[in-house]
């Protein structure tokens, strides 16, 4: 998403005074793209990276090279100056090429934002410079006219007319209406009109008569529960599920999980990297972020990053994994998304907060929570884990109006199936289905110390990090089926066929078919 933001800048008039007795005419153009930093396919000019800090970059801006049509006696532009993907703070200046740039201007992220409309002065070559104060920031400028030196050109008065003539002067006042001319002719018939509106239904007829019955259809599966437990005959004869499993490396020490609609993403909090896994090749590609990576999530957009250790956030490009770090937290183990906002806690402030996924400012801040630890949102509603509370609390994002749930001990993952929040208490050894309408709890025994759970359309699952395995719930009944898995099984995402689950102790995360 683009980041606009209030820039002023220094005008070419300021590094070098135009000489007396100059005659300047101010042509208007179509506005044209001269030039845009931001990568392949929007790359504009000589560069496609954006300015560092203190770094310059410099553009023909007239005559035979230029990417637009300004002559080669040109000897200012008027150009609208954007500053795109930038940091929360910083400096922008256009200026002549080779001269001087004694104003420094700066935004910051409660400035509004806008585009900016300057002229600056060409050098004799040319050329025009932008300089950044703050980076990484990628640079837009479009060319909407020019200027050049009537008196350099040495036009007759004959040219000059021609040279004003398509330049509109003040409009004058409007004049009498003059008298009605005669009727023309009657034209030809023009083009059909689009069809207009439906018009009302009308009433319902007499009910006719019933037809006869159709076929028996095929008999549908046994059961009849939301969760049809099943497993492949191989893997039930020997009581196994991980058969089927495929396993791809990680980072160190993997905590959180979470699918971008291609790619598997992990936080690796031992290595301070996240690995965007291809969910059909397994193809991996690591980027840095904060320090101890906990908490991750997607928004349609970017990643985000909860940085335990490094008090943190991080939004990470999907495609390119170029991260941008946000400090103010205290803590933050979790984040999750509510269609509008990003949700943070600040687990050492017993917080939690709501930022903006353009600008990564603190929106709000809800107090009075008991380290809170993750989020699932219910399409209504946010909800967060109170690790030492041994409750949820609800929370309304656009008001911030707050109820608690009391479940299990210690609850730690938490999901949503469409009419449950489910929360695995890791103390207790037990899950939590709490009804999102009547607020009603059910407590279903699991094995010792739940941590990771999740939904795949039809099921629950949950990992049981003391007992290495993986159990499947039938979100009515709670009846589990319960696999080995591996060492430390975490967090787990379904990417709309396969189930993902890490498995912490190995750095690795497992792909198995539901």
């Amino acid at each position: 998403m683009l980041g606009l933001v209030a820039i002023t800048v220094l005008l070419g008039a300021c590094n070098e005074p135009v000489p007396l007795g100059t005659r300047a005419v101010d042509v208007a153009i179509t506005k044209c793209r001269l030039i845009d930093t931001r990568p392949a396919p929007d790359t504009v000019g000589p560069r496609s990276t954006p300015l560092a800090t203190g770094e310059t970059v410099d553009v023909l801006a007239r005559g035979t090279g230029s990417g637009c049509t300004v002559p080669a006696d040109a000897i200012a532009v008027t150009v609208e100056v954007l500053a795109v993907n930038a940091p929360t703070s910083g400096s922008l200046t256009v200026h002549k090429t080779g001269g001087n740039a004694p104003v420094t201007t700066t935004w910051s992220a409660s400035a509004p934002p806008e585009v900016t409309e300057v002229v600056v002065a060409l050098s004799a070559d040319g050329h025009l410079g932008v300089t950044a104060g703050a980076g990484p920031v990628d640079v837009e400028l479009d060319v909407t006219g020019y200027s050049f030196d009537l008196d350099q050109r040495y036009y007759t008065a004959a040219e000059v007319d021609d040279l004003i003539a398509g330049v509109s002067g003040v409009p004058g006042p409007e004049g009498p209406q003059g008298p009605a001319g005669p009727q023309g002719a009657t034209g030809a018939t023009g083009a059909t009109g689009a069809t207009g509106a439906t018009g009302a239904t009308g009433a319902a007829g007499a009910t006719g008569p019933q037809g006869p019955a159709g076929p028996q259809g095929p008999a549908g599966p046994a059961g009849g529960s939301a969760c049809n437990l099943r497993t492949s005959p191989e893997r039930a004869a020997m009581n196994r599920y991980d058969l089927g499993v495929t396993q791809f490396a990680t980072g160190t020490d993997p905590r959180g999980i979470a699918f971008d609609g291609v790619n598997v993403w992990t936080t690796n909090s031992g290595a301070n990297t996240v690995s965007r896994i291809n969910a059909t090749t397994g193809a991996k590609a690591d980027f840095a972020v904060g320090v101890y990576p906990f908490g991750i999530v997607y928004d349609g957009k970017d990643i985000w990053v909860a940085n335990r250790d490094g008090d943190s956030i991080s939004r990470v490009n999907t495609t390119t994994g170029a991260s941008t770090e946000y400090p103010g937290f205290a803590g933050p183990y979790g984040v999750g998304f509510d269609g509008k906002r990003i949700w943070v806690t600040n687990t050492d402030w017993d917080t939690v907060s709501t930022v903006d996924p353009v600008t990564g400012g603190i929106l709000n801040t809800y107090t009075s929570l008991f380290h809170p630890f993750s989020f699932t949102f219910d399409g209504i509603d946010m909800w967060v884990t109170n690790w030492t509370g041994n409750t949820v609390s609800r929370f309304h994002p656009d008001t911030g109006a707050r109820t608690d749930v009391t479940v299990g001990s210690e609850p730690y993952g938490i999901t949503f199936d469409g009419t449950y929040v489910w929360v695995s208490n890791w103390s207790s050894a037990n899950l939590s289905r709490i009804d999102v309408e009547t607020l009603a709890v059910t407590t279903i025994a699991t094995p010792e110390y739940p941590r990771g759970i999740g939904f795949d359309g039809r099921c629950i699952w949950v990992s049981s990090y003391g007992t290495g395995q993986i159990s499947k719930v039938d979100p009515i009944t709670g009846t589990h089926v319960t696999y080995p898995a591996g060492s430390g099984p975490r967090a787990i995402v379904f990417d709309g066929e396969h189930l993902w689950f890490e498995l912490g102790n190995e750095a690795k995360v497992s792909r198995l078919i539901p």
